[in-house]
């Protein structure tokens, strides 16, 4: 359900009194916001209206309606870091389902520095529902879904923003992208710092699934080189390749997390995440030759490879350090089959329940939208029966399959 007003940021309206200046005149409920310019937070908004609008904030845009992006521009310093925020008590939904298709038609563009974005979904733009290109942001308990390219994706600000400008050390925790759909079918992943990103960039207990392309994507080309190393932990990847109707794509990536791309070396860091059915690779270097750090990581039921690391000089450390695994190890070379020595069926069982308390522990838990209820280390997981050798990316299964 919508909330029963419209908030044309323009316009800063809202339930919260807020001083009435020219420039930001307040508007009646029944004002198109369609016909407002497009909604800016910018340097002309005194600070005491400002941090009081934001707060006011309900919805922008209903159904068809909402065309005009969101664009933040105004930079703010570390101590004064400016929130935009679901009014208290509501869940704001911004919907822009009246937007063609276009890369220049997102739903918010967040070109500033030291913001925080918190408790927003942002649904049906026209191409990323959250662009960030500013740096020192936190997104935190964000919702993307059914946009159509990537649902949050960090990215310079324009084609010539050297390397030094682009975003950095900005923190995207306990959010959720899904359903995210582009035309081609080959572009639009749930998350993704790729391409022209700065150093710093950390995913931390986020949730990605049912995106026709990747679940993360960390891509890098020839055109721009390297990326900075970037860290996603405590995520969850799973169903990417099939939107939640069944909608494939032949022309999708499908993997839980890709991390890299055209040879180009990217040191990431990638730890205690999960990858679960996802339509190709759980996890991939993707031609990354780096030196990435992946550690304490499950990957299940992914269609073709759940770890898939075919060269480099990544650094992968064995769960057996919060498991207590007997001789773990890996065969097999790159391909990271994950083995268990001396098992029987009932060791089985409790080493498959260690593997996810491993990834996931008991007081880390994700809080985004339905996926609040996730807890694979309250055994949300079962495993299945099993012998000596029983591989352990097999070994663990969803409940109720």
């Amino acid at each position: 359900m919508y909330a029963s007003i419209d908030v044309p940021m323009s316009a800063l309206y809202g339930r919260l009194a807020i001083r009435r200046e020219s420039a930001f005149p307040l508007l009646s409920p029944c004002h198109d916001w369609r016909q407002a310019h497009a909604p800016e937070i910018s340097h002309r908004m005194r600070r005491s209206a400002r941090r009081h609008a934001l707060r006011a904030v309900r919805h922008l845009g209903t159904g068809r309606r909402g065309h005009r992006a969101v664009r933040v521009t105004e930079r703010q310093r570390q101590r004064a870091r400016t929130t935009l925020s679901a009014y208290p008590g509501e869940s704001p939904v911004l919907n822009f389902s009246g937007q063609s298709e276009s890369s220049s038609n997102r739903g918010i563009q967040l070109n500033a520095d030291y913001w925080h974005l918190y408790g927003l979904t942002v649904e049906h733009a026209a191409d990323n529902g959250i662009y960030v290109a500013g740096s020192n942001n936190v997104i935190e308990r964000v919702v993307t879904a059914y946009n159509r390219d990537t649902g949050l994706q960090l990215g310079r600000i324009s084609s010539g923003a050297p390397s030094s400008q682009w975003p950095s050390n900005n923190l995207v925790v306990s959010s959720e992208s899904h359903d995210t759909k582009d035309s081609t079918g080959e572009n639009a992943d749930g998350f993704a710092s790729k391409l022209t990103t700065g150093t710093g960039n950390v995913f931390r207990y986020d949730v990605s699934h049912n995106n026709i392309d990747d679940g993360w994507d960390l891509y890098t080309k020839t055109d721009t080189g390297a990326i900075g190393p970037v860290a996603i932990e405590y995520a969850l990847s799973y169903g990417n390749g099939t939107l939640s109707d069944g909608t494939q794509n032949k022309n999708g990536d499908r993997n839980g997390y890709k991390l890299g791309g055209d040879d180009i070396a990217v040191n990431h860091l990638v730890r205690h995440d999960i990858a679960y059915r996802n339509g190709h690779h759980g996890f991939t270097y993707n031609s990354n030759p780096g030196t990435m750090a992946v550690s304490h990581n499950v990957s299940v039921d992914n269609t073709d490879r759940d770890f898939a690391f075919d060269k480099g000089t990544s650094v992968f450390r064995h769960l057996d350090r919060h498991q207590r695994l007997p001789l773990l190890r890996v065969l097999r070379g790159p391909r990271l089959v994950l083995r268990l020595g001396r098992s029987s069926r009932g060791d089985l069982r409790r080493q498959g329940r260690d593997a996810v308390r491993a990834a996931w522990p008991a007081h880390d838990t994700l809080r985004a939208g339905h996926h609040a209820r996730w807890r694979p280390a309250r055994s949300r997981f079962r495993t299945v029966s099993g012998g000596r050798g029983h591989p352990v990316t097999t070994a663990i299964r969803r409940r109720g399959r």
